[in-house]
Protein backbone atom coordinates (compact mmCIF):
# COMPACT_ATOMS: atom_id res chain seq x y z
CA UNK A 1 0.00 0.00 0.00
CA UNK A 2 1.45 3.21 -0.98
CA UNK A 3 0.62 4.36 2.83
CA UNK A 4 3.50 2.65 4.11
CA UNK A 5 6.30 4.77 3.09
CA UNK A 6 6.15 7.71 5.49
CA UNK A 7 10.11 8.52 5.01
CA UNK A 8 9.40 12.15 3.79
CA UNK A 9 6.73 13.00 0.75
CA UNK A 10 8.57 12.87 -2.36
CA UNK A 11 8.46 9.27 -2.54
CA UNK A 12 4.89 9.00 -1.67
CA UNK A 13 3.83 11.49 -4.22
CA UNK A 14 5.50 9.54 -6.95
CA UNK A 15 3.79 6.03 -5.90
CA UNK A 16 0.53 7.85 -5.87
CA UNK A 17 1.39 8.98 -8.96
CA UNK A 18 2.66 5.90 -11.03
CA UNK A 19 -0.06 3.90 -9.51
CA UNK A 20 -2.61 6.29 -10.91
CA UNK A 21 -1.00 6.27 -14.49
CA UNK A 22 -1.08 2.81 -14.47
CA UNK A 23 -5.06 2.33 -13.29
CA UNK A 24 -5.69 5.47 -15.18
CA UNK A 25 -4.07 4.83 -18.21
CA UNK A 26 -3.10 8.97 -18.80
CA UNK A 27 0.10 10.63 -18.60
CA UNK A 28 -1.53 13.59 -16.98
CA UNK A 29 -2.33 13.65 -13.90
CA UNK A 30 -1.56 16.11 -10.34
CA UNK A 31 -0.98 16.47 -6.34
CA UNK A 32 -2.93 19.48 -5.58
CA UNK A 33 -2.35 19.90 -1.26
CA UNK A 34 -4.57 22.55 1.06
CA UNK A 35 -1.65 24.20 3.15
CA UNK A 36 -2.09 25.76 6.12
CA UNK A 37 -1.62 28.96 4.76
CA UNK A 38 -5.46 29.11 3.15
CA UNK A 39 -3.17 27.87 0.08
CA UNK A 40 -3.02 25.64 -2.27
CA UNK A 41 0.38 24.34 -3.73
CA UNK A 42 0.99 21.52 -6.62
CA UNK A 43 2.65 18.92 -4.67
CA UNK A 44 3.67 16.68 -7.61
CA UNK A 45 2.23 16.44 -11.34
CA UNK A 46 2.90 14.54 -15.00
CA UNK A 47 2.37 15.36 -18.09
CA UNK A 48 3.19 18.82 -20.01
CA UNK A 49 -1.19 19.78 -19.77
CA UNK A 50 -0.88 19.34 -15.92
CA UNK A 51 2.48 21.18 -15.58
CA UNK A 52 1.39 24.50 -17.44
CA UNK A 53 -1.58 23.78 -15.05
CA UNK A 54 1.13 23.36 -11.59
CA UNK A 55 2.38 26.04 -12.81
CA UNK A 56 -0.04 28.74 -12.08
CA UNK A 57 0.37 27.71 -8.20
CA UNK A 58 -0.06 28.56 -5.51
CA UNK A 59 -3.94 29.76 -5.52
CA UNK A 60 -5.95 30.58 -3.15
CA UNK A 61 -8.05 27.80 -1.83
CA UNK A 62 -11.42 29.69 -2.87
CA UNK A 63 -10.34 29.91 -6.29
CA UNK A 64 -9.53 25.87 -7.26
CA UNK A 65 -11.26 23.14 -8.04
CA UNK A 66 -9.65 21.66 -5.03
CA UNK A 67 -11.47 23.63 -2.80
CA UNK A 68 -14.61 22.88 -4.77
CA UNK A 69 -14.08 19.39 -3.84
CA UNK A 70 -12.95 19.53 -0.66
CA UNK A 71 -15.83 21.78 0.70
CA UNK A 72 -18.31 19.15 -1.19
CA UNK A 73 -16.98 16.54 -0.05
CA UNK A 74 -17.04 14.35 -3.30
CA UNK A 75 -15.34 13.86 -6.62
CA UNK A 76 -15.97 16.32 -9.81
CA UNK A 77 -16.19 14.89 -12.95
CA UNK A 78 -16.13 16.60 -16.11
CA UNK A 79 -16.70 14.20 -18.95
CA UNK A 80 -16.04 17.33 -21.30
CA UNK A 81 -15.14 20.85 -20.00
CA UNK A 82 -15.75 22.34 -22.74
CA UNK A 83 -18.80 21.90 -23.07
CA UNK A 84 -19.75 21.99 -19.16
CA UNK A 85 -22.85 25.26 -19.21
CA UNK A 86 -21.52 28.06 -16.66
CA UNK A 87 -18.45 26.67 -15.94
CA UNK A 88 -16.88 28.29 -12.65
CA UNK A 89 -13.51 30.06 -13.06
CA UNK A 90 -11.25 27.45 -12.41
CA UNK A 91 -12.35 24.94 -14.87
CA UNK A 92 -12.48 27.89 -17.44
CA UNK A 93 -8.98 29.26 -16.25
CA UNK A 94 -7.71 25.39 -17.26
CA UNK A 95 -9.43 25.22 -20.41
CA UNK A 96 -7.94 28.65 -21.45
CA UNK A 97 -4.63 27.48 -20.50
CA UNK A 98 -4.19 23.77 -21.78
CA UNK A 99 -7.49 23.38 -24.48
CA UNK A 100 -10.62 20.94 -24.00
CA UNK A 101 -9.97 17.88 -21.94
CA UNK A 102 -12.01 15.18 -19.30
CA UNK A 103 -10.66 15.77 -15.95
CA UNK A 104 -11.81 14.70 -12.05
CA UNK A 105 -10.94 15.53 -9.22
CA UNK A 106 -11.27 13.51 -6.12
CA UNK A 107 -10.84 15.11 -2.35
CA UNK A 108 -8.06 14.26 0.03
CA UNK A 109 -9.57 13.84 3.34
CA UNK A 110 -8.05 13.08 6.82
CA UNK A 111 -10.70 13.17 9.94
CA UNK A 112 -12.94 15.47 8.29
CA UNK A 113 -10.13 17.76 7.47
CA UNK A 114 -9.15 18.92 3.67
CA UNK A 115 -5.67 17.49 2.69
CA UNK A 116 -5.96 17.84 -1.00
CA UNK A 117 -7.31 16.65 -4.20
CA UNK A 118 -6.03 14.02 -6.55
CA UNK A 119 -6.50 14.73 -10.31
CA UNK A 120 -6.72 13.21 -13.37
CA UNK A 121 -7.15 14.29 -17.23
CA UNK A 122 -7.47 13.36 -20.42
CA UNK A 123 -6.78 14.89 -23.65
CA UNK A 124 -8.17 14.43 -25.95
CA UNK A 125 -11.29 14.54 -23.76
CA UNK A 126 -12.51 10.83 -22.90
CA UNK A 127 -14.79 10.58 -19.93
CA UNK A 128 -14.12 8.65 -16.96
CA UNK A 129 -16.17 5.70 -16.09
CA UNK A 130 -17.99 5.30 -12.74
CA UNK A 131 -15.63 2.65 -11.53
CA UNK A 132 -12.90 4.53 -12.26
CA UNK A 133 -14.29 7.61 -10.40
CA UNK A 134 -14.84 4.81 -7.24
CA UNK A 135 -11.56 3.87 -7.91
CA UNK A 136 -10.27 6.92 -7.73
CA UNK A 137 -12.23 8.00 -4.95
CA UNK A 138 -10.21 5.29 -3.13
CA UNK A 139 -7.23 6.26 -4.06
CA UNK A 140 -7.73 9.61 -2.81
CA UNK A 141 -8.38 8.25 0.48
CA UNK A 142 -5.62 6.00 0.14
CA UNK A 143 -3.35 9.17 -0.99
CA UNK A 144 -4.30 11.49 2.55
CA UNK A 145 -3.76 8.65 4.75
CA UNK A 146 -0.32 8.13 2.85
CA UNK A 147 0.48 11.94 2.76
CA UNK A 148 -0.88 12.64 7.24
CA UNK A 149 1.25 9.66 7.95
CA UNK A 150 4.93 11.61 5.98
CA UNK A 151 3.69 15.15 8.36
CA UNK A 152 3.14 12.80 11.57
CA UNK A 153 6.68 11.04 11.02
CA UNK A 154 7.80 14.43 9.87
CA UNK A 155 6.67 16.27 13.34
CA UNK A 156 7.76 13.15 15.27
CA UNK A 157 11.49 13.45 13.91
CA UNK A 158 11.39 17.39 14.81
CA UNK A 159 10.19 16.47 17.94
CA UNK A 160 12.70 14.06 18.86
CA UNK A 161 15.48 16.41 17.59
CA UNK A 162 13.61 18.95 20.13
CA UNK A 163 13.94 16.29 23.16
CA UNK A 164 17.17 15.58 22.17
CA UNK A 165 18.46 19.36 22.45
CA UNK A 166 16.61 19.32 25.73
CA UNK A 167 18.63 16.20 26.90
CA UNK A 168 21.81 17.69 26.17
CA UNK A 169 21.04 21.43 28.00
CA UNK A 170 19.75 18.85 30.98
CA UNK A 171 22.99 17.39 30.73
CA UNK A 172 25.00 20.21 30.61
CA UNK A 173 23.25 21.95 33.83
CA UNK A 174 23.24 18.73 35.21
CA UNK A 175 27.30 18.95 34.85
CA UNK A 176 27.30 22.51 36.26
CA UNK A 177 25.37 21.56 39.14
CA UNK A 178 28.04 18.26 39.99
CA UNK A 179 31.16 21.02 39.61
CA UNK A 180 29.27 23.73 41.77
CA UNK A 181 28.65 20.91 44.70
CA UNK A 182 32.40 19.91 44.37
CA UNK A 183 33.68 23.48 44.83
CA UNK A 184 31.21 24.12 47.41
CA UNK A 185 32.54 20.71 48.99
CA UNK A 186 35.71 21.86 48.56
CA UNK A 187 35.26 25.39 50.24
CA UNK A 188 33.68 23.46 53.24
CA UNK A 189 36.89 21.46 53.31
CA UNK A 190 39.48 24.03 53.24
CA UNK A 191 36.96 25.89 56.02
CA UNK A 192 37.04 23.09 58.31
CA UNK A 193 41.02 22.71 57.52
CA UNK A 194 41.48 26.53 58.31
CA UNK A 195 39.87 26.08 61.59
CA UNK A 196 41.31 23.01 62.58
CA UNK A 197 44.44 25.22 62.02
CA UNK A 198 43.22 28.51 63.23
CA UNK A 199 43.25 26.54 67.03
CA UNK A 200 46.95 25.34 67.57
CA UNK A 201 47.95 28.90 65.93
CA UNK A 202 46.19 30.77 68.58
CA UNK A 203 47.23 28.61 71.41
CA UNK A 204 50.72 29.31 70.08
CA UNK A 205 50.13 33.07 69.84
CA UNK A 206 47.91 33.06 73.60
CA UNK A 207 51.59 30.85 74.84
CA UNK A 208 54.40 33.44 73.42
CA UNK A 209 52.02 36.04 74.92
CA UNK A 210 52.20 34.64 78.46
CA UNK A 211 56.02 33.48 77.57
CA UNK A 212 56.70 37.47 76.64
CA UNK A 213 55.20 38.44 80.03
CA UNK A 214 57.25 36.08 82.13
CA UNK A 215 60.10 37.00 80.18
CA UNK A 216 59.75 40.74 81.07
CA UNK A 217 59.26 39.94 84.96
CA UNK A 218 62.21 37.57 84.94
Amino acid sequence: MISSSVADAAPVFDKILDSCQRLFATEQLGIFLARDDGQVHAGAWRGSALDAIARTFPKRLGQTMTGTVIRERRTVHLADAAAMPDAPPAVRGVIDLIGNCSVAWAPMLWEDRGVGSLCVLRQPPRPFTDKELALLATFADQAAIAIENVRLFDNVQARTRELAASLEDLRAAQDRLVQTEKLASLGQLTAGIAHEIKNPLNFVNNFSAVSVELIDEL
